[in-house]
Formats: structure tokens, C-alpha cells, sequence
């Protein structure tokens, strides 16, 4: 066949790759997937400040279009305007394109978990009765459920308070149950709503005469709407009105367990049921206003819940220490992680799954306890201690996935073999695909329109999946996927991918099958730090909690946090 040429344009406004001349047969997108991958080295070459390469390529020879320093994984911020020539060569070996994207023989990305454990010395993790008594009280805020309208499951009683004076508003009875709503009908107010005729809120109780002829009687309201203050402007309304209210972000409503009973009292919201105290807040999503419950607790009594939320209470002792030590330490590390929102932390994998005391084990309880108040330091302060389920053979950098170094987060073997998770297969059929696509329109905020489509009611067929690009070490985890359409072609970070396409991990391979594209791959999670079915492996084999952490975080010290008191608990300070 002739060469052919193919226009190829990047919008900045889109991200799209734009192809003027029309759909593009497996070659010619194989070569535009060539010209994607020579940039993206280029690229990374620039990053690190290497010299720019002379190959004799016209792409190598051809002028390269000045780019931010650093490369956007959407490719938003790029304007590039390129010619990809495709000689016949490439359709007369088919070497060429299976090379380029059909990775079905390369599946296994990982080097298999060596056959011996990793030599340390270091020591079992001791505490002091002394030091246990005097573990910090720092407190952290849990986001746990957010929505139009919130169950609330009242046990024990509680009191509710304004967060803006601290004034106590009423009281909640033992037993009750409320919805907590926003109520914008009649200004700005957040309203519990009894769910039953003796569900109703109390004012605040006031001393009286105690007359012995009269039986006591508690007036309430079945429903108590709260007043907000507003200081500020949000775009809100559920039913799509442009309405606005004002609402302070910092605003809202704490329930609190009754006075000395703290310990011992529980609150639910949804299904779940949660220690310590739950503050209800409008936050604004999506342009709809909504209310956010946000757990307060002590960090020690978030763990109980944490631990075996994150991994099964029949494991060995040891890999439930490494655990409540890990998880410890990326509590204290991401205090106020998200302060512009009102809390610290959520209760998913975007941080650590935090289940509520249904969650809670003998088991996992006992090794929060033996390890109370111990953390991972690196020069001195508390490291945010990633971890996850499954490596695949091998952990991972911090360059690979946040882009950025940790010194403490280095890749080594593991023991991850025995995971449920260390190989799988994953099956999307071409129009199952093509709908996710479609129905993303922009997996970054700054983005607009549908992935593959130009905007009107049709929407493209995926043509190919395409690794364009890996990271470099043992693992090759996934850096760039290009998605091929009929006349589209856009660029996914491996994230990005993973995101879209419910994946375990970002280390694997695709290929298609007929009317599927396949993906094989590796590991569960991002692969950093400590791996939870390497350390059960470890453990398994004898070694302790002490000497599993060192294996899986460098450069760290295994310490016990100094006791200080309840107000510099509060304080929250980061130099901790």
C-alpha cells in the first residue's frame, strides 16, 4: 500500500486527539501509537533534563512544540499539531503491530515472590503500661456518609450543639431515631425529622422543683429545624433551580453522646453505628447543597474499626500489629488532610476503609492495644504509611504512582503469592466499553465532554485499547493507555484507566478477543509500602510485627508517641 497521511491534532480545550482523515484501519493506529510513545519518551527525557536525542527519525528531526514541564495526564494543557507517516512496512510485518498491542503472552508483569524471607533484626514492638496510659488523645474527623437526607439511629441518647457558639440546642432520647435533612423552604435550616410519633427532639432540660405528685413529662417536637449562618454564597438545589442560598462551610451541628457516657455510647447514621460524636454539615457537590456527617473520635478508638475493616481478624497476631501500626501512622500523618472540607480523612480506599464497631474484633482490638501510641517516623516525623492488599510480586516506588519520592517507600520482593488477587482477568465486551466511555465525560474536573464522543448524540465504537507506555521497574505498571476510536483517539493515565474500568490494579495487559478486550494483570491497590498478604505471609513464617514493617517501609524508625495532653490533642499539631 501507499503512505498515507493522517492529520493528527491535540485540542487544548478537550484533550482530544482529533483525526482529520477520517477512521483508521489497526496499522494506522498502531502508528500513531509509535508517534505517541516517541513524544512520551521525549517528554520524560525533558522532565529529567537529558539532552534531546538525535535518531535520525523525522519524528527525532521534526520541530517538537514547547510544553509545560510537566506532562498532564489528559494532555488538556497541550496544543500539538503532528503528520504520522505510515509506510507499508507495517502492515508487511505483523511483528510491528503485535508489539505495539497485543500483550495476551505478556500477562505476567511480576517476578515471582522469592522463596526466602527477608533477613532484619529488628525488635518485637514492647509498650509500657506507662506509655500506654499517656498515648496521645488526638482526635480525627471521618467522613461517613454524605446525601440529600441522612438516618440517624439514636441508642443512648445524645445532646446536639451549634458548632458556630457551642450552645447546646436540645437532646436527642434513648432510643429514637431522626432524618436529618436540609430545609431551605423557610431560610436556611438543617432539619431532624422524628421518624416515629415518639421520636421527638427535647430542648435543653432546665432545673426545676422535683414534686413527687407529678409525674415527670418531657414536651418535644417531632421535627426541630436548625438554623445555618451565611456568610458565604453555594449554588445548591438537588431539583436543578439556580437558586442560591448562603451557607457557612464551617457550620453545622454536633451530636454528642451524654456527659460522662462518652466511652460506652454509640451513634448510627445509615446502617452503621459509630463511637464517639457525629457532626452534620451542609457541604456543596456537584452543585447540589447536601449534609456530610463527619465522625469525631480519638485516633486509638478510630483504629479498632479500621484494623480488621482492612484485613481478616483470623490473621496472625503480628500482621494485625504491622497493621494497627500502619494505619496508625497514616491517621496522624493526614490529620487535616482535607481541612477545607470540614474533615480529615473518608472512610474508603481513597484513605482506610472504616467500617464502624460492627467491624470490630478480640482479635484486632488486642493488637491496637499492644501497639498503642506507636508509629513509623522518617527524620523525626510520622510518615503517611501506605499500604494494600496485594503487590503482585513486587512493591512499588512513590514515583510511579503519586509522581513524586518518598524515601521511605521503596520497591521490594514480596510474599504475596497466596493472594486471591496476585493474578486476574478482567472481561469488557466492546460495547460495555464503549458506554463507560461514553458515560464519563471527563475523569478530571477541568475537562469537558464525553471521552469519545464529538459532542452530538453519537457516540464512538472502541476500535483498540493500546499500552502506550509503562514505568519503569519490576512491576511495569500501566502509564499511559491510548483508547482508539472510530475517528477520536484519546490518552488515559493508568489511573485514570484503572478508575474507568473498575481494574485491581494498573499492572497488567489487554488485548482483544473477538467482541472483549481481555486485561490480565497483577496485585490489588497502588502497591506502596507495606503489602497486607505479604505481611500475613511473613508473619505466618514467624516473623514479627517490628520486623515486617522495617522490611516494607526504609529509612524509618519504630517509635511511641509522647503523651501530651486533651487541648494539644485538639490542636492537631502536624509537627507530630
Amino acid at each position: 500500500m501507499d503512505n498515507k497521511k493522517i492529520s493528527v491534532e491535540i485540542s487544548r480545550s478537550t484533550g482530544y486527539l482529533d483525526i482529520s482523515g477520517g477512521a483508521i484501519s489497526d496499522d494506522e493506529a498502531a502508528g500513531v501509537m509509535a508517534a505517541l510513545r516517541a513524544y512520551l519518551q521525549w517528554q520524560d527525557e525533558k522532565k529529567a533534563g537529558k539532552p534531546k536525542s538525535d535518531d535520525g527519525s523525522n519524528w527525532a528531526k521534526s520541530g517538537r512544540p514547547t510544553t509545560p514541564s510537566v506532562m498532564p495526564s489528559s494532555w488538556r494543557n497541550l496544543t500539538l499539531s503532528f503528520t504520522v507517516l505510515l509506510a507499508s512496512a507495517f502492515s508487511a510485518t505483523g511483528a510491528g503491530a503485535q508489539e505495539l498491542y497485543s500483550d495476551k503472552e505478556q500477562t505476567n508483569l511480576a517476578l515471582a515472590a522469592p522463596q526466602f524471607a527477608p533477613e532484619t533484626s529488628a525488635k518485637p514492638l514492647e509498650i509500657s503500661l506507662a506509655a500506654a496510659k499517656t498515648a496521645p488523645p488526638f482526635h480525627i474527623r471521618v467522613l461517613v456518609k454524605e446525601g440529600e437526607r441522612l438516618d440517624l439511629d439514636i441508642p443512648d441518647g445524645a445532646a446536639v450543639y451549634s458548632v458556630a457558639d457551642g450552645a447546646l440546642v436540645g437532646n436527642l432520647p434513648a432510643a429514637t431515631g431522626f432524618s436529618a435533612l436540609l430545609d431551605f423552604k423557610q431560610g436556611k435550616q438543617l432539619a431532624l425529622r422524628g421518624k416515629g410519633a415518639g421520636d421527638r427532639f427535647l430542648g435543653p432540660v432546665e432545673n426545676v422543683v422535683f414534686t413527687p405528685t407529678t409525674a415527670p413529662s418531657l414536651k418535644g417536637v417531632t421535627e426541630k429545624l436548625l438554623p445555618l449562618a451565611a456568610p458565604q454564597d453555594l449554588l445548591t438545589s438537588s431539583e436543578g433551580s439556580s437558586s442560591k442560598v448562603k451557607i457557612d462551610g464551617s457550620q453545622g451541628y454536633i451530636i454528642v453522646p451524654p456527659e460522662g457516657r462518652q466511652a460506652n455510647c454509640l451513634i448510627g447514621v445509615g446502617n452503621r453505628y459509630y463511637r464517639g460524636s457525629i457532626l452534620l454539615k451542609p457541604t456543596l457537590k456537584n452543585g447540589a447543597t447536601q449534609i456530610s456527617a463527619i465522625n469525631l473520635l480519638p485516633i486509638e478508638d478510630y483504629l479498632l474499626s479500621v484494623v480488621p475493616s482492612e484485613v481478616p481478624r483470623s490473621w496472625p497476631a503480628e500482621a494485625l500489629k504491622a497493621q494497627a501500626v500502619a494505619a496508625r501512622s497514616y491517621a496522624y500523618a493526614n490529620l487535616n488532610k482535607n481541612q477545607k472540607l470540614g474533615f480529615d480523612v473518608r472512610d474508603t480506599v481513597d484513605d482506610q476503609v472504616y467500617l464502624g464497631v460492627q467491624s470490630e474484633s478480640e482479635e484486632t482490638n488486642r493488637a491496637c492495644a499492644e501497639t498503642r501510641g506507636i508509629v513509623l517516623k522518617h527524620n523525626g516525623k510520622v510518615i503517611s504509611a501506605f499500604f494494600h492488599s496485594t503487590s503482585g510480586g513486587t512493591t512499588e516506588v512513590s514515583e510511579s504512582v503519586w509522581g513524586k519520592p518518598l524515601p521511605y517507600l521503596k520497591a521490594v520482593y514480596d510474599y504475596d503469592d497466596e493472594s486471591p488477587h496476585f493474578n486476574w482477568q478482567r472481561e469488557v465486551k466492546v460495547p460495555t466499553l464503549t458506554n463507560l466511555l461514553q458515560q464519563q465525560p471527563s475523569l478530571n474536573q477541568s475537562q469537558s465532554g464525553p471521552l469519545l464522543s464529538d459532542g452530538s448524540s453519537r457516540s464512538e465504537k472502541v476500535l483498540a485499547l493500546l499500552v502506550v507506555s509503562r514505568y519503569p521497574g519490576e512491576a511495569k505498571r500501566v502509564k499511559n493507555l491510548m483508547v482508539v476510536g472510530e475517528s477520536r483517539i484519546r490518552l488515559l493515565s493508568g489511573a485514570e484507566a484503572r478508575k474507568l474500568f473498575n481494574l485491581p490494579s494498573t499492572q497488567f495487559s489487554v488485548y482483544q478477543n473477538g467482541d472483549a478486550f481481555i486485561f490480565g494483570g497483577r496485585g490489588f491497590g497502588h502497591g506502596l509500602g507495606l503489602s497486607q498478604w505479604g505481611a500475613k505471609a511473613l508473619a505466618d513464617r514467624g516473623y514479627n510485627a517490628a520486623q515486617i514493617l522495617s522490611y516494607y517501609y526504609k529509612d524509618v524508625t519504630i517509635e511511641s508517641l509522647p503523651g501530651t495532653s486533651l487541648l494539644d490533642g485538639l490542636r492537631q499539631e502536624s509537627s507530630i
